[in-house]
């Protein structure tokens, strides 16, 4: 009998880790996918707001003034134009950063992040505004916001309930 117990539960086991693997899979894929969309688009993108800034030039010197409104908002519209979800996305894959005193945390391009303290407990972190370059990272005590510096090359932490630090990056890739 207890055989047959320990059995069934092995393959329920087996049965919840196949169940979790495709959703793992579909997210690296998904990861995949967004990354070589913020590299194709880069270009075409940069283009566009070099266009838009070449008219409002043009609608100030004119004094057009509700085009360059007009236009500025559109450029404002697209975050600034330094980088989209999918651009920083890539930017913050493999990077790792001072997380707290001699702590680091690692992006991981599945949209998990390694802390060094406990490298198997695995964190979560999403893009909620690229144009301010705001992440939020998902720890057992709550969420914590990122914000990059413009530079990224530091940027700052906000835990859950603490005070604001600053951090900054320690490897790339």
């Amino acid at each position: 009998m207890k055989t047959i117990t320990f059995l069934s539960l092995i393959v329920a086991l087996q049965m919840t880790l196949a169940a979790e693997s495709p959703t793992s899979e579909l997210t690296a894929a998904r990861a995949r996918y967004e990354a070589a969309v913020g590299i194709a688009v880069k270009p075409i993108r940069e283009r566009y707001l070099e266009e838009l800034k070449r008219m409002k030039e043009k609608a100030l010197f004119d004094r057009k003034a509700e085009l360059a409104l007009a236009i500025d908002t559109e450029i404002k519209g697209m975050g600034g134009a330094k980088f989209s979800a999918a651009d920083l996305r890539v930017r913050l894959a493999n990077t790792t950063w001072k997380w707290w005193q001699d702590e680091t945390i690692t992006f991981l391009a599945d949209g998990k992040i390694k802390w060094s303290h406990d490298n198997t407990q695995l964190w979560t972190w999403k893009i909620t505004d690229p144009s301010k370059r705001t992440i939020e990272i998902s720890t057992s005590k709550g969420p914590n916001i990122f914000i990059i510096g413009e530079d990224m090359k530091s940027g700052t932490m906000t835990e859950s309930g603490r005070s604001p630090r600053s951090t900054e990056l320690i490897t790339t890739k």
